[in-house]
Protein backbone atom coordinates (compact mmCIF):
# COMPACT_ATOMS: atom_id res chain seq x y z
CA UNK A 1 0.00 0.00 0.00
CA UNK A 2 1.28 3.29 -0.56
CA UNK A 3 2.00 5.86 2.06
CA UNK A 4 -0.20 9.29 2.27
CA UNK A 5 0.76 11.97 4.23
CA UNK A 6 -2.38 13.40 5.40
CA UNK A 7 -3.17 9.39 7.45
CA UNK A 8 -0.65 11.44 9.78
CA UNK A 9 -2.41 15.08 10.00
CA UNK A 10 -4.07 15.50 12.85
CA UNK A 11 -8.21 15.69 12.04
CA UNK A 12 -10.23 17.56 14.00
CA UNK A 13 -14.20 16.60 14.82
CA UNK A 14 -16.65 17.51 12.50
CA UNK A 15 -18.35 19.22 14.89
CA UNK A 16 -15.27 21.94 15.81
CA UNK A 17 -15.28 22.41 11.53
CA UNK A 18 -19.16 23.24 12.10
CA UNK A 19 -18.67 25.13 14.56
CA UNK A 20 -16.00 27.58 13.28
CA UNK A 21 -18.64 27.66 9.86
CA UNK A 22 -21.19 29.65 12.38
CA UNK A 23 -18.70 31.79 13.77
CA UNK A 24 -17.44 32.88 10.28
CA UNK A 25 -20.87 33.30 9.43
CA UNK A 26 -21.97 35.39 12.13
CA UNK A 27 -18.88 37.62 11.34
CA UNK A 28 -20.26 38.54 7.24
CA UNK A 29 -24.35 38.08 8.34
CA UNK A 30 -24.61 41.76 7.47
CA UNK A 31 -23.38 43.22 4.54
CA UNK A 32 -21.47 46.12 6.34
CA UNK A 33 -19.14 43.37 7.72
CA UNK A 34 -18.34 42.08 4.69
CA UNK A 35 -15.59 42.83 1.81
CA UNK A 36 -14.32 41.71 -1.40
CA UNK A 37 -11.01 42.02 -2.58
CA UNK A 38 -9.05 41.70 0.66
CA UNK A 39 -9.38 39.25 3.42
CA UNK A 40 -10.32 42.27 5.65
CA UNK A 41 -10.78 46.15 5.92
CA UNK A 42 -10.85 48.58 8.64
CA UNK A 43 -14.37 50.24 8.89
CA UNK A 44 -14.87 53.86 9.68
CA UNK A 45 -15.26 53.18 13.41
CA UNK A 46 -12.33 51.35 14.03
CA UNK A 47 -14.13 48.11 13.26
CA UNK A 48 -13.02 45.32 10.52
CA UNK A 49 -14.71 43.95 7.37
CA UNK A 50 -14.12 40.63 6.64
CA UNK A 51 -14.27 38.20 3.32
CA UNK A 52 -15.77 34.78 3.48
CA UNK A 53 -11.75 33.40 4.02
CA UNK A 54 -10.82 36.31 5.83
CA UNK A 55 -13.69 35.13 7.92
CA UNK A 56 -12.96 31.78 8.38
CA UNK A 57 -9.45 32.74 9.44
CA UNK A 58 -10.58 34.94 12.15
CA UNK A 59 -12.59 32.72 14.08
CA UNK A 60 -9.99 30.14 13.41
CA UNK A 61 -7.71 30.49 16.40
CA UNK A 62 -5.14 30.09 13.61
CA UNK A 63 -5.31 26.35 13.38
CA UNK A 64 -4.39 25.87 9.72
CA UNK A 65 -6.25 22.46 9.63
CA UNK A 66 -9.41 23.45 11.02
CA UNK A 67 -9.46 26.46 8.60
CA UNK A 68 -8.41 24.57 5.49
CA UNK A 69 -11.35 22.05 6.47
CA UNK A 70 -13.92 24.62 6.93
CA UNK A 71 -12.62 26.49 3.46
CA UNK A 72 -12.97 23.07 1.82
CA UNK A 73 -16.51 22.38 3.16
CA UNK A 74 -17.69 26.18 1.76
CA UNK A 75 -15.88 25.44 -2.06
CA UNK A 76 -17.56 22.03 -1.79
CA UNK A 77 -21.17 23.42 -0.87
CA UNK A 78 -19.96 25.85 -3.96
CA UNK A 79 -19.57 22.90 -6.39
CA UNK A 80 -15.45 23.15 -5.95
CA UNK A 81 -15.27 27.00 -6.79
CA UNK A 82 -12.55 28.44 -4.91
CA UNK A 83 -14.08 30.45 -1.85
CA UNK A 84 -12.42 33.84 -2.77
CA UNK A 85 -13.42 33.76 -6.05
CA UNK A 86 -16.76 33.16 -5.00
CA UNK A 87 -16.74 35.74 -2.68
CA UNK A 88 -15.27 38.47 -5.00
CA UNK A 89 -17.81 37.65 -7.80
CA UNK A 90 -20.96 36.96 -5.87
CA UNK A 91 -23.63 39.27 -3.94
CA UNK A 92 -23.29 38.98 -0.14
CA UNK A 93 -26.33 37.00 -0.35
CA UNK A 94 -25.05 34.35 -2.09
CA UNK A 95 -21.62 33.92 0.13
CA UNK A 96 -24.10 33.63 2.98
CA UNK A 97 -26.05 31.61 1.61
CA UNK A 98 -22.53 29.07 0.53
CA UNK A 99 -21.70 29.39 3.98
CA UNK A 100 -25.65 28.25 5.51
CA UNK A 101 -24.87 25.50 2.66
CA UNK A 102 -21.98 24.32 3.96
CA UNK A 103 -23.23 24.26 7.61
CA UNK A 104 -25.67 22.02 6.71
CA UNK A 105 -23.64 19.80 5.19
CA UNK A 106 -21.27 19.33 7.56
CA UNK A 107 -21.95 16.51 10.26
Amino acid sequence: MLYDPKWESETKPVSAVKNLLIQARSLIEKEENWCQGTQFKAKPDGGLRYCALGAIWERSDNDLALATEAQRAVEFAMNGVPITFYNDFSTHVWVVAAFDKAIAAVD
